[in-house]
């Protein structure tokens, strides 16, 4: 089992809090094009070294099912069992040094600086944590509003732990409506007996969608960029559950 670390952002981690996200599709690189093939723009030893690298750093390949000529590939996401510990935007707020600091071992040798601090994370919610060695720099005042990038949070000022349960690859636009659901995408309430599928790529609340599949990519466009769907690209689908950190 191994763990790695992947990003999500503030929608998609309270669509996981809430139960309501259980897979996630990432872009596969290097790039396939229709027949399965990997792309490498007449540059045959960068793709061979590409694919090496992949070999190498994940030790498992996944065939692209459905295709006899689809070319295999090692998922950067794990393989069933492997765990995903969520990278998310966060602060940190009243550092202080614990009573537990250089606490004596004995024979004249003290153990390390220990400090208390409390994580903040963009839904509001607080964590306390102790960090053993260098003091954690503090991010923010209480009052204040600014945030740290997901991509800088350190392992252990993750709050949410997922298991990876299975792995496929498919085109972006051949998600299903059960699996549009899965990735989280939120409801709107438009009437009192109706509701419809928002759409992430306008901030207007009058703008949603009756088909989950179009709210998803909405989502994609909002997070990849407008042309970012047009491409329909491969893309890992990786199915997960929540477990305990």
């Amino acid at each position: 089992m191994k763990e790695r670390p992947i990003l999500f952002k503030a929608p998609m981690v309270r669509a996981i809090l809430e139960g309501r996200k259980a897979q996630t599709r990432r872009v596969v690189k290097p790039h396939l094009n229709d027949c399965g093939h990997f792309l490498h723009s007449g540059n045959v030893d960068l793709a061979h070294k590409q694919i090496a690298e992949w070999r190498e750093q994940n030790g498992h390949w996944f065939g692209l099912s459905g295709y006899t000529t689809l070319a295999n590939a090692a998922c950067p996401y794990g393989q069933p069992g492997d765990r995903l510990w969520v990278r998310e935007n966060h602060c940190f707020l009243d550092v202080v040094k614990s009573a537990m600091s250089r606490f004596p071992l004995g024979a004249g040798k003290f153990g390390p600086d220990v400090w208390n601090l409390n994580v903040e994370y963009q839904d509001g919610t607080e964590h306390e944590v102790s960090v053993e060695g260098v003091k954690p720099k503090q991010t923010r005042q209480r009052g204040e509003i600014k945030w740290r990038p997901s991509i800088h949070m350190p392992r252990w000022a993750s709050r949410i732990l997922l298991e990876v349960t299975c792995v496929r690859v498919e085109r972006l636009s051949d998600i299903s409506r059960v699996d549009a659901e899965a990735e989280g995408v939120g409801l709107r309430r438009v009437s009192e007996t109706d509701y419809r599928w928002i759409d992430y790529s306008h901030k207007d609340e009058g703008h949603t969608f009756g088909d989950p599949r179009h709210s998803f990519w909405s989502l994609w466009k909002s997070i990849n960029g407008e042309k970012s769907h047009d491409a329909n690209p491969w893309v890992w689908v990786v199915e997960f559950k929540r477990v305990a950190p």
